[in-house]
């Protein structure tokens, strides 16, 4: 190896920008209990990135599958008044199926079960594609609403 000087010189100019980038939110909000990735760390799609706090989500899917089991037994309860048995659903006809659904609070009930799930399943957070970690701004023991996002994934 030698030492001598370098009389060439290169001038750009110009942005480097990554051909697919993806913002990866909080949607839900609770304290983060868990990092799971760095700086710069490449990631795959679906991998696990970081979490929060999930009892105030599976507390509310417990709610909801109450809720649930409760319409249920009062669809069963409205159907009797009309002289059917839910094993003679196929055979009840729409209209008053419709109205005891209805009237028991099924379809919220149905509802409520889905979103609670939902957000449960959204207190881990996964990558949505491959790439390298850019811009984390989650930290362990702050809640998700300090920050904007967790990270940004670009490829």
């Amino acid at each position: 190896m030698r030492k001598a000087n370098f009389d060439m010189e290169l001038v750009s100019n110009g942005r480097l920008e990554a051909q697919r980038k993806a913002v990866v939110p909080f949607r839900v909000q609770e304290q983060i209990n868990a990092v799971y990735v760095t700086e710069g760390e490449k990631v795959a799609a679906g991998q696990v990135l970081g979490s929060v706090d999930a009892f105030t989500y599976k507390k509310r899917l417990d709610e909801a599958n109450n809720t649930y089991q409760q319409a249920m037994i009062d669809v069963e309860d409205r159907l009797l008044g009309y002289g059917y048995q839910m094993a003679d659903s196929l055979q009840i006809p729409e209209n008053i199926m419709k109205m005891v659904r209805i009237r028991s609070n099924y379809n919220s009930a149905v509802i409520a079960v889905e979103e609670a799930k939902r957000n449960l399943e959204q207190t881990t957070i996964t990558a949505p594609v491959s790439g390298v970690v850019a811009n984390l701004e989650a930290s362990i023991h702050n809640p998700s609403s300090a920050c904007k996002k967790f990270l940004r994934c670009s490829i």
